[in-house]
């Protein structure tokens, strides 16, 4: 019990952090970024059309060509925060972030 509510409480945290860290890299004027769950579990970032980038197994960032993604039903895009707790249950960061 006490490791689920640790294991909760760092995924909040990691919520939090991704949230901040991409408000702030998103600043006074944002783009349009879009979020996605490829095979509906595997995060998907677009944050300018034409450019995606999908959340490897390492945990690292990698691009994947947007149209495959878009095309696939079973790929929805998502909100924020859904987006934003699928990364931090999956222990990844933001890209750009070390």
């Amino acid at each position: 019990m006490g490791a689920d509510l640790a294991r909760q409480d760092r995924e909040q945290n990691e919520r939090v952090a991704l949230t901040r860290t991409m408000d702030k890299q998103a600043g006074a004027n944002p783009p349009k970024m879009r979020f996605f769950l490829v095979d509906r579990s595997i995060p998907a970032l677009e944050p300018e059309p034409g450019s995606m980038l999908l959340l490897r197994a390492d945990g690292t960032w990698g691009f994947i060509v947007p149209c495959e993604v878009l095309a696939d039903e079973g790929s929805p895009e998502v909100s924020k925060e859904v987006f934003v707790s699928t990364v931090a249950a999956l222990s990844g960061s933001m890209p750009g972030m070390s």
